[in-house]
């Protein structure tokens, strides 16, 4: 019940928000990009296994695969962006949230971008 409140009095205008609508616009998008992201690596993972035993389950595994097959480079950034995804959809305070609106402006935008070129080389190499 907690948490439905403060939702629905975000919605509401005030002047005393922690959080403004455009940044919990930003988390929002950050949060179906990672989805979309480890998804994507998942997909891969499983296409390049070939095999049902050795299928990737999670986000975690997705990520440890990726890191161990090249397609990111910094395997601790990406567990990084993981644990970022958990907090914000939890937690709707601005001392907790401020830093993770920094690292999804700066670090965690570059990581995604990095992975959605390289798939886009991967899946259509002659495009580029």
């Amino acid at each position: 019940m907690r948490q439905l409140t403060i939702a629905v009095e975000r919605v509401s205008p005030s002047d005393d928000d922690d959080i403004s609508l455009q940044e919990e616009g930003l988390i929002q998008r950050f949060e179906y990009c990672f989805e979309l992201a480890w998804k994507l690596l998942k997909d891969i993972a499983d296409e390049s296994t070939g095999m049902d035993d050795l299928r990737v389950a999670g986000p975690r595994a997705a990520i440890m695969w990726a890191q161990t097959s090249g397609w990111v480079r910094n395997g601790e950034l990406w567990l990084s962006m993981l644990r970022s995804r958990n907090v914000t959809t939890h937690v709707y305070d601005r001392v907790t949230i401020q830093p993770i609106l920094n690292l999804i402006r700066g670090l965690y935008f570059t990581a995604l971008n990095e992975l959605r070129e390289r798939a886009r080389n991967y899946l259509a190499p002659d495009a580029s």
